[in-house]
């Protein structure tokens, strides 16, 4: 499931809600019909369509463009506040969703000149802050000049970005051997990388979960369970591992399971239909029907524990999965001493 975060607070930067594709199936111990708000065979061209747009996030200093990616987030009331990274270059800075201006702006360069000690330079903004506006393509575009005080030098800075930037999420797959570790908050950059992972490296046999906070995008991250799930991947959490609700739902996709004592597999409701969050829902709301149908692929009595982990925890909460619930769910299909 999502982050515990309040995503409809920052309205223009998170993807809009997409549509529900009803296929009249059945299954599990719950009858609810196949549902998937991204329809498995509209998968791939989701995907090109958001590798189109994510090229197009790009941080601009002194007319020097290269590529941005998402390192930070983290949400408030109606602030965003994120950092990012270019090439050696870095960007942090607040976001009011309420105005349009971006507050609190460091930029950060690597100092080429040798009498700094090779130290970062940093520049920040003045007074106002940087402006944003939207162009008609979507983007965010955030436009101004740093001011560096001690130095008495300026940047001129843009940033662009769209709903692709947060979306893709921040994850990191590594090879080594027979496995493959992930960390990271999951979104559709998650999705790519397990898809080549499966095709690239044949010989990884288990993915490991390092530490995974979340998902900042559920109807792309069923899909990769799916990946998982339908590769034969197992999935291993150790002894110091951590993973947070899409996490947990991607770790319940491995074939064969294995937890080491002392890991932490997190779980609770997410937000929201309307006002509601999914554990103030009526059971039978249609909002609960794509990750019933996710579940009920993936675990032995799946709507059980789709249910129980709504109720766990509140949407802004956690709660720690404990044994006897790893058990009662069939979450873990084998233990390991630490």
């Amino acid at each position: 499931m999502l982050l515990p975060i309040n995503k409809n607070k920052v309205a223009g930067f998170i993807v809009a809600a997409l549509g529900t594709t009803i296929h009249g199936l059945a299954f599990g111990n719950s009858s609810v019909p196949e549902t998937h708000h991204i329809a498995p065979d509209k998968v791939s061209s989701y995907i090109k369509l958001f590798e189109k747009q994510f090229a197009r996030n790009r941080l601009v200093v002194d007319g020097e463009s290269c590529p941005l990616s998402l390192t930070e987030l983290d949400f408030g009331d109606d602030m965003l506040d994120l950092t990012a990274e270019c090439n050696d270059k870095s960007i942090r800075f607040e976001v009011n969703t309420n105005e349009s201006r971006a507050e609190n702006v460091v930029f950060t360069i690597p100092s080429n000149d040798s009498s700094f000690h090779n130290l970062p330079l940093t520049f920040y903004s003045k007074k106002k802050g940087i402006k944003i506006f939207e162009d008609q393509a979507g983007n965010q575009i955030f436009n101004g000049y740093l001011y560096d005080q001690k130095e008495e030098s300026s940047k001129w800075v843009k940033v662009v970005f769209n709903d692709s930037f947060i979306e893709a999420g921040n994850s990191e797959l590594k090879v080594k051997g027979n496995k493959a570790v992930l960390s990271g908050v999951l979104g559709t950059k998650s999705y790519i990388q397990i898809k080549d992972l499966i095709e690239q490296h044949p010989e990884v046999k288990t993915l490991e979960f390092d530490f995974v906070p979340g998902s900042l995008n559920d109807d792309i991250n069923m899909h990769t369970g799916r990946l998982i799930r339908n590769a034969g991947l197992n999935t291993y959490i150790s002894s110091t591992g951590e993973a947070y609700s899409g996490g947990v739902d991607l770790f319940a996709a491995g074939k064969v399971r294995q937890y080491q004592s002392g890991a932490k597999l997190g779980v609770h409701s997410w937000c929201c239909k309307g006002d509601k969050p999914a554990n103030l829902l009526n059971e039978s709301d249609k909002a609960h029907w794509s990750q019933i149908t996710y579940f009920n692929e993936i675990l032995i009595n799946g709507s059980d524990f789709y249910f129980y982990t709504i109720n766990a925890a509140d949407f802004d909460d956690i709660h720690i999965m404990k044994k006897n619930e790893l058990l009662d769910h069939n979450l873990v299909t084998e233990f390991l001493p630490n």
